[in-house]
């Protein structure tokens, strides 16, 4: 599947029973919508962090003390910090601060929002799917095709933990929720 804007458009506006369109027109007031329904989508599912997007950085600390996070920084991992993104900046939970004077670098795990074409497939068609099933609850209310998205939403997510569990802790998957996770796996085909 191509992964352009114009195919998420034409994608989303298929399923309420629009008809596709060959170019972006901003001021169509459903390709905005389906614009601002990826947007929202795509920040929110890959604020999660998965295997693609979740990197260690050894960040500096600039003369004022400030940490600023990389522009595309949706969140810190906290799991072995108590350091979180307050807009672009690195703020201390536990100091209540955006003080790190007292470091050279921070080092933390930070999630990262990709642009569409960058997305690995898995996760384009995921957050794709989860699209689709919005904008047909909110502007179509059909529920025999929400039936239908709900069941592509959950085969897609079922495939996006498969694979980030294959790639993100390999170790893991010999044993458990991951095991079982990997054995229901569809076939290919």
């Amino acid at each position: 599947m191509d992964q352009s804007e114009l195919t998420i458009v034409n994608s989303l506006l298929q399923v309420i029973g629009e008809s596709p369109i060959n170019e972006i027109d901003r001021s169509n007031p459903d390709v905005l919508a389906a614009l601002h329904v990826w947007e929202q989508f795509s920040n929110s599912e890959q604020g999660h962090g998965f295997w693609y997007n979740t990197e260690t950085w050894d960040l500096p600390v600039n003369s004022d003390g400030i940490v600023y996070l990389p522009s595309n920084a949706v969140a810190v991992d906290t799991e072995s910090t108590n350091y979180i993104k307050r807009g672009r900046k690195l703020y201390d939970l536990e100091n209540h601060s955006f003080d790190f004077s007292d470091e050279d670098e921070v080092t933390v795990d930070i999630i990262t929002e990709w642009e569409y074409d960058e997305l690995p497939p898995i996760m384009f068609n995921y957050i794709l799917a989860k699209c689709r099933w919005y904008m047909v609850a909110t502007y179509a209310l059909d529920t025999n095709l929400l039936q239908v998205l709900d069941q592509e939403v959950q085969i897609a997510f079922h495939k996006l933990q498969v694979q980030n569990l294959k790639a993100k802790r390999p170790s893991a998957t010999g044993s458990g929720a991951a095991q079982t996770l990997l054995q229901n796996q569809p076939q290919s085909r």
